[in-house]
């Protein structure tokens, strides 16, 4: 049986986020639209990059846009997506009950220049907390920092406090195959964020509340690697007016794609806005073939002609004895490189442990085959061996008879399910399944929720 590599995917039901899953058909007047996207994929009930960029589906998104060029989708209000992500009034009454962490946000100088070319100030977090309890906040200073238009007030790892937020951050990412993030940005009228530049990641702008206009320039680094130093993009700045530019509005409800090494800058006019902005971290060749050749070096270690000394610095990098040794040794160490399972280094680095919220108690015990049950968000990889099938999510492993291989795989197309719809399976062996996923996190006893 051939071995293969399968995302657990989370797929919102389309009534959470007021939009049909229904077959589209090309709109030859939308300009954003790929004429070359080929023939129609097998789409999901529901997928939360639909339900962005609606009427444009995954297929096409993939094909035209997806690490390669700008997309701005306008939906003129007719797209609620956004009141169902997050709102402005639960953003802010996050903050005010307590439930972001005060580590997660940042206050910025406001910059009413939108060209500006300095670095944005940041201020001290200490003065919006509680006198000397600096884990809450102080919410009257923190109104008045933003009704004064000081500047623009950050909120990082959104997914950790917004249910919502999380739920669609994970399933955006199983779409795209892809770690993600989210982070706010709530900037009052007249002011300016960051100077342009350019993210090593892929970004979905939200517009959540207000407007807000952006410019972007076309990429003078592309694919820019991540973990790269974040300066690494401030050498634009200055001779980026002399170049082409694009701008743009973004209302309430509409989207905005930036591939990866994309200059950006953004600034609001005459209302406040409020954007969330969903970071999309698929894993690159370059980070799959360094885990590879790190695995593949760890096993040559054993061989004792990896370990010898390399007389290069005596000999001379030319000599043949030097040119000799090295064709052998990266014959071997390519060797080594092939047999390693791709399907275990995406399981092992790149798969992500899906959050629960709430905390709930343990309720696998009360588990029966009529009980409705929904999947957790989360990017996991499936993994089929001999004579058993590895469920991995984020660093641990979850063993299952091989027979269960068929009732995990259809679990991609499926949120909400009950045990007695597993197939492939007798109905022991079905409970079984359900309350080990469900004692483990990976599904919750209940209908879905996604609201804070």
């Amino acid at each position: 049986m051939a071995v293969t590599a399968a995302s657990i995917r989370t797929q919102r039901s389309h009534q959470e986020f007021d939009i049909d899953a229904v077959e589209l058909e090309r709109d030859p007047a939308d300009p954003h639209w790929s004429q070359t996207a080929g023939p129609p994929a097998q789409i999901p009930q529901f997928s939360p990059l639909r339900a962005l960029l609606h009427p444009l589906d995954e297929t096409a998104f993939v094909t035209r846009w997806f690490r390669q060029q700008v997309l701005h989708r306008q939906h003129h209000g007719s797209n609620r997506t956004h009141q169902q992500i997050l709102t402005r009034d639960q953003l802010l009454d996050g903050i005010r009950e307590h439930r972001v962490p005060t580590k997660s946000v940042r206050f910025l100088d406001g910059v009413e220049d939108a060209a500006h070319d300095r670095d944005v100030q940041q201020y001290d977090r200490s003065n919006f907390t509680q006198g000397t309890d600096h884990e809450r906040f102080h919410f009257g200073r923190i109104r008045e920092y933003l009704t004064s238009r000081r500047g623009t007030m950050v909120v990082h790892d959104l997914p950790a406090s917004f249910p919502s937020v999380d739920a669609f951050a994970a399933g955006l990412g199983e779409v795209t195959g892809s770690h993600t993030n989210a982070n706010a940005y709530y900037t009052p009228a007249d002011c300016s964020l960051y100077r342009p530049h350019w993210d090593t990641h892929d970004v979905f702008v939200v517009q959540v509340h207000g407007r807000k206009r952006w410019r972007h320039w076309d990429p003078v680094l592309h694919a820019p690697l991540p973990g790269r130093p974040y300066m690494e993009s401030t050498p634009y700045v200055g001779f980026h007016h002399d170049l082409p530019s694009h701008t743009l509005e973004l209302a309430a409800g509409d989207v905005l794609y930036l591939p990866a090494g994309v200059p950006h800058t953004a600034w609001t006019t005459d209302e406040a806005s409020l954007h969330v902005t969903f970071g999309i971290m698929p894993p690159l060749w370059h980070q799959l073939l360094s885990a590879l050749a790190g695995r593949a070096l760890a096993e040559c270690e054993k061989d004792l002609d990896f370990r010898r000394a390399c007389p290069a610095m005596s000999l001379g990098s030319t000599h043949p004895a030097i040119a000799s040794q090295r064709e052998l040794l990266q014959q071997r160490l390519s060797k080594a490189i092939a047999a390693i399972d791709l399907d275990e280094v995406l399981a092992q680095h790149f798969a992500s442990r899906p959050r629960t919220f709430p905390p709930v108690d343990d309720q696998s015990d009360a588990v029966q085959l009529d009980t409705m049950l929904t999947r957790v968000p989360g990017v996991t990889v499936l993994r089929e061996r001999e004579t058993t099938v590895e469920l991995w999510s984020g660093d641990e492993c979850l063993s299952f008879p091989v027979a269960a291989c068929e009732a995990l795989c259809w679990l991609r197309q499926h949120s909400h399910l009950q045990p007695h719809q597993l197939p492939g399976l007798a109905d022991p062996e079905r409970l079984a399944v359900a309350r080990r996923l469900v004692h483990e996190g990976l599904l919750r006893v209940g209908p879905s929720r996604v609201s804070s």
